[in-house]
């Protein structure tokens, strides 16, 4: 036999389905991406005070879309930070950070911390505005929190948001405990920027006609992603970068990677690994007679899992009246559209599957509150009985449908002549569940199907599947020796068929058996066959 051949090294972690690399040989099976279930349970919803917005505000309240939750294991709490706007002195909206817990993820509380200046008359929940940390207000509605497990304790919490004075830069705060902050590290994602004669910032050139012909800038006005990749002993980010098209800017999703927070290189030198394409809402180019996206990739969520290799991303997917619709391109600023959130999975964090691009959580119906935009709370975290929990920001507002002219121009204002706008002005924070790893799952055919890996070595004593067969579905595995055929012992025959099935952890027995350390170290395949069901991963451990 050809051993040039690489063999997959699996040890003891768990194995998730994100690509073909598992189904060398394949036939009546297919990767599925898995919706979450909408519980519709509200997390989070304007009620105090300092939750209302201010000042010649459209929105009586409003929770902005780039929101971050986690679960400490230290203190056993969920904890959320979520972006208020509020008006700035210069009557603008600006963001103040609040901060919520839960004990079990689905009832969350509003602790009285007393943080802020006072302005409220009674204690907030505010960790960052209004006082709170120093400031005043941040910039665009900008927060993501995450562990960082080569800080100091006193700051293991980072925060990733941009302060007002500080725009357009993005900085990062540390913490011991994701209430009280302090400033940390300025600029850690930064962009080049030019500026004209006077020394003002230029951000785009304009045409006689005050249509944006150029984008100069990469904003980072939206939800961008820092974390710590155990897998490649770096920090990565994923951040917003603004592009240019006939049609005018578009946005993207832009990677790097730093050994420490202090090293990232501008947003223009970052590599691309998200962007629509001319599958997504494909309009004419008539500039340059081609074909191009009409939706852009606004924010991304991305995560790194647990599982080995595993990297997902929740990206919202913004659908641009202004770029196509026939009328929008007219009104100004053009910047209307619905917002819904796609998948996306990685095993390197740089290529990304993106599946059937169907939505991962779909908008509402007319008049819920979820009909017009979703942005995920960037967070996926561990829930009950092998659950897990996801979070949206929900909204009957479509992305810039009340700004400007727009929202002014009642007469001749198509979101309204349309009737899109919206009917409760709504914004709350919702929870959502799914099962553990199982975001994509390997579905055989009702009438059957199979897979076979390519070689492998494990190092494990039993083999645990991550399984739903229903009723009527049934898997079997057989383990089969460097050249393809069954180990005496473990083929299909031998394995105890596995049916009535929807585990989480199901071992997998052969002849009454799950003992597989005399085949620990080996080189083998495995041969899935899969009727009526799906396979979410598969796992070597040591029992």
């Amino acid at each position: 036999m050809n051993r040039s051949k690489k063999v997959l090294n699996l040890s003891d972690k768990k194995q998730v389905f994100i690509d073909g690399l598992f189904l060398e040989q394949s036939f009546g099976v297919k990767l599925e991406v898995h919706q979450p279930v909408k519980t519709g349970e509200v997390a989070i919803r304007c009620e105090k005070p300092w939750e209302m917005c201010t000042g010649d505000s459209p929105w009586e309240a409003r929770i902005a879309g780039y929101n971050s939750v986690l679960f400490d294991e230290k203190d056993e709490l969920y904890k959320m930070w979520y972006v208020l706007l509020s008006a700035k002195p210069d009557g603008i909206l600006g963001g103040l950070i609040a901060y919520a817990t839960s004990r079990d993820g689905k009832t969350w509380e509003k602790p009285a911390l007393g943080l802020d200046d006072g302005r409220f008359g009674e204690k907030t929940n505010i960790v960052i505005g209004a006082g709170a940390t120093g400031e005043e207000y941040i910039n665009d509605c900008h927060c993501m929190v995450f562990l960082d497990p080569k800080a100091v304790e006193a700051e293991r919490f980072k925060m990733l948001t941009r302060p007002g004075e500080a725009y357009p830069e993005l900085c990062i705060y540390a913490s011991s405990d994701g209430l009280q902050w302090e400033r940390k590290i300025d600029k850690v994602i930064t962009y080049h920027k030019e500026f004209d004669k006077e020394g003002k910032h230029i951000t785009a050139d304009f045409d006689s006609n005050g249509k944006m012909i150029n984008v100069r800038d990469s904003h980072l006005d939206s939800q961008n992603v820092i974390f710590w990749d155990d897998r490649l002993n770096k920090y990565v980010a994923y951040v917003r970068k603004n592009k240019q098209l006939a049609t005018g800017q578009y946005r993207s999703v832009a990677r790097a990677e730093s050994d420490d927070l202090h090293s990232f290189p501008v947003v223009e030198e970052m590599e691309d690994v998200l962007e629509a394409d001319v599958l997504d809402s494909p309009m004419w180019d008539e500039t340059n007679n081609r074909e191009i996206a009409g939706s852009d990739i606004y924010t991304n969520a991305t995560i790194k899992s647990d599982a080995e290799n595993a990297y997902y991303m929740f990206p919202s997917i913004y659908y641009k009246y202004g770029s196509f619709m026939k009328g929008y391109a007219d009104e100004a600023p053009m910047n209307a559209g619905p917002v819904d959130v796609g998948f996306a999975a990685s095993r390197d964090g740089v290529h990304w599957h993106r599946y059937d691009r169907k939505p991962f959580i779909n908008l509402g119906f007319r008049g819920d509150d979820d009909s017009a935009s979703i942005y995920m709370v960037h967070g996926v975290v561990p829930g009950s009985e092998g659950k897990l929990y996801l979070y949206s920001l929900d909204t009957d507002n479509l992305h810039g449908a009340n700004r400007g002219d727009r929202y002014q121009d009642t007469e001749n204002r198509l979101v309204e002549k349309e009737a899109f706008l919206p009917e409760k002005n709504v914004f709350l924070i919702r929870r959502h569940e799914m099962r553990k790893d199982g975001f994509i799952s390997v579905r055989g055919d009702y009438t059957g199907g199979e897979f076979i890996t390519s070689l492998l070595t494990f190092s494990g004593e039993q083999l645990e599947l991550n399984v739903d067969t229903s009723a009527t579905g049934t898997v079997a595995v057989e383990i089969q020796d460097e050249y393809g055929m069954a180990i005496e012992g473990y083929s299909l025959s031998d394995c105890h068929l596995i049916h009535t099935a929807n585990q989480i952890k199901r071992i997998v027995q052969w002849n009454g058996s799950s003992d597989l350390s005399q085949l620990s170290g080996q080189v083998v395949k495995l041969r899935f066959a899969i009727r009526n069901a799906d396979l979410y991963s598969f796992t070597f451990f040591k029992g």
